[in-house]
């Protein structure tokens, strides 16, 4: 018999906010081993969620699709996506690759975290069914080019993500689940609900002599340093330390409600169902898809979600009071060369996704200012007569952003 495959295509989501775990328990929890391609194979990681009151029944695990297919890594695939009949409430969750697909048991979420193949198994009440998923591409979610900035948000947040660090020794992550490999470069700051740090304050906790001793707080053990993802909202948002509630608390006074609909690039989304607290940060969209900025329970990087998943999770939407998306994008105030080709810039992505937009191919939008960047920058340069040095001062910037 020919097997059947569903495509999920996802659409983007940026994260920050508290994380809760109530009603969820991890019944068995392997170590996972992070390095600077992602997360290394383990053995599977066993969930229970007590989130349902539900039984599964035979006729339940026939609808399930026995493969899965997942288009790029960042994107998810909820349980109530999986089971859209007759939901477990004990339901046992089991991933077979961690290094392709790891669980978010507070979300009942699968998250893609590397290209590949994995088993999910999904047991209740005596049934059991496997699933096959293929993650296609790494990291390769579309994103619509972003000619408007709103604010300093996003550069805030792409901040955090893309912040690279060596830790000189292992890092134990989040629960223990798993580990920031010595001497290896990591990229994206780490899920932790203790100290709350930004891209620059975490560069400076790296020399700090207690950076790698663990933390427990309610029995979670975790990094001393890092963000959780109220803290990762809360710096972009240039707020003091709001948790999920009071960044819902803040809508009509400081923050204004903004519908799933309506959501555009620098707007925030939280909930704050029992058990599922969370909140991050929009990027872009592409009509019901949205390349998301969200501390993850792992780390700090971008994601994509539909909006189809936000309303079902019960999200809402905000953004700054009174604000609004300026119609230029001003000049950064220094030049963007390949002087820059070793450290991330905002601005340089801003840059590249314009070129890239424009058609002038600077390649991957990745924030550091690399020959291909280079060669972009000359080619509008010439087609625009404008000095061809391949060096982007004030004349350039305004001539790509006018």
């Amino acid at each position: 018999m020919k097997k059947t495959s569903l495509t999920i295509l996802l659409s983007t989501v940026i994260l920050s906010g508290a994380l809760s775990s109530a009603n969820v328990q991890a019944s068995t929890m392997d170590k996972l081993n992070v390095d600077s391609t992602g997360y290394t194979n383990t053995s599977s990681l066993t969930l229970s969620s007590n989130t349902k009151d539900l039984s599964l029944t035979k006729e339940a695990s026939k609808d399930i699709q026995s493969n899965i297919v997942i288009q790029n890594v960042g994107e998810s695939k909820f349980v109530d996506e999986i089971l859209t009949k007759n939901k477990p409430q004990k339901l046992t969750l089991e991933s077979s690759n961690k290094n392709v697909i790891l669980p978010i048991e507070e979300q009942g979420r699968f998250l893609a975290v590397g290209i590949g193949e994995s088993t999910i198994t999904l047991k209740s009440d005596g049934f059991e069914k496997t699933i096959k998923v293929k993650v296609n591409n790494n990291n390769t979610i579309t994103r619509q080019p972003r000619s408007l900035q709103p604010s300093d948000i996003l550069r805030k947040a792409e901040a955090m993500i893309n912040v690279r660090w060596t830790p000189r020794q292992d890092l134990v992550g989040w629960r223990g689940n798993y580990v920031f490999k010595a001497n290896q470069q990591q990229t994206g700051i780490p899920y932790s609900q203790w100290t709350q740090t930004d891209e620059n304050s975490f560069i400076a906790a790296l020399g700090y002599s207690d950076f790698y001793s663990t933390v427990s707080s309610n029995g979670r053990s975790m990094p001393r340093y890092g963000s959780d993802c109220s803290g990762f909202v809360s710096f972009a948002y240039g707020l003091s330390r709001h948790n999920t509630w009071q960044l819902e608390e803040e809508i009509g006074s400081t923050l204004s409600r903004v519908n799933i609909s309506d959501l555009t690039a620098g707007d925030g989304v939280v909930t704050n169902t029992s058990g599922a607290e969370h909140t991050f940060l929009i990027a872009s969209r592409n009509g019901s898809n949205f390349t998301c900025y969200e501390q993850t329970p792992y780390k700090a990087m971008v994601t994509s979600w539909s909006s189809s998943q936000l309303s079902s999770k019960g999200y809402i939407g905000f953004r700054k009071a009174g604000g609004s998306t300026p119609t230029t994008v001003p000049y950064p105030g220094y030049l963007l060369s390949t002087a820059l080709v070793n450290k991330y810039d905002s601005n340089v992505k801003i840059l590249q996704e314009k070129l890239n937009s424009l058609g002038y191919n600077a390649g991957t939008a990745d924030g550091y200012f690399g020959n291909n960047t280079k060669a972009a920058v000359i080619r509008f340069q010439k087609a625009h007569s404008l000095d061809q040095d391949g060096i982007v001062g004030p004349q350039t910037w305004n001539a790509l952003f006018k």
